[in-house]
């Protein structure tokens, strides 16, 4: 198996971090470099607009490793493992398999990478010992850098929206409490908002869990 060199995550992490708001070229020459990243069934497509622009900030264009077909990213994971071919980036939502991964001995660590060629995200993890923590291998070392929200710091940023215009045809007012959030959301199934005659509304909705396990069930 090919061991390629932290997959250059530390590329990725750079690419996430700063580097295109200050538009610095993490390369002089143009550097094409292959990515796996499937999320919520899409796989990455090089033509999209913000990662053109991005090419332009960073002189780093990324082209997809994976089939635009193929929409499983365990599957395509699964697959460029075992072929021994893996691709520069692999962006994952399953860090262990990473780590399993690097600790098999298919990927080397990013821990002398980090601390030659990552000055901001070597102080970012000095700064924040506790983020550190989560990108930490059960072996001591680092094979992936995490996608972070700073959810202990940044919470005031995440919300819901409300279809106020649905408020005010029920003559309700925005919910403050979660008994409020219920009655809202029932009123909204079964009161016919949207005034077509049927109990077709769908209260509630979200692209992912990840609000509902960290605030509502909570």
């Amino acid at each position: 198996m090919n061991k390629k060199i932290g997959l250059l995550l530390l590329i990725g992490g750079l690419l996430q971090r700063g580097v295109l708001a200050n538009e610095h070229k993490i390369s002089e020459k143009p550097l094409e470099l292959s990515i796996l990243a499937i999320q919520n069934g899409k796989t990455y497509d090089e033509n999209w607009t913000v990662f053109q622009e991005a090419f332009k900030d960073t002189n780093v264009k990324l082209k997809s490793y994976s089939s635009k077909n193929l929409t499983d990213e365990i599957q395509a994971f699964n697959l460029a493992v075992s072929s021994g071919n893996l691709p520069d980036i692999i962006s994952l939502a399953y860090p262990e398999k990473l780590e399993s991964l690097g600790m098999d001995g298919g990927i080397v660590s990013l821990n002398d990478l980090i601390d030659k060629h990552a000055p901001n995200i070597k102080a970012f993890f000095e700064k924040y010992p506790r983020y550190k923590m989560d990108a930490v291998a059960a072996d001591g070392n680092i094979y992936f850098i995490p996608d972070y929200y700073d959810w202990y710091n940044m919470r005031a940023a995440q919300g819901v929206f409300i279809r106020k215009d649905w408020l005010d045809k029920l003559g309700l007012k925005t919910p403050k409490t979660m008994d409020e959030l219920y009655e809202v959301m029932v009123a909204f199934k079964t009161k016919d908002p949207n005034g077509n005659g049927k109990a077709d509304e769908i209260p509630y909705f979200e692209r992912s869990v990840e609000f509902a396990d960290k605030e509502l069930v909570g």
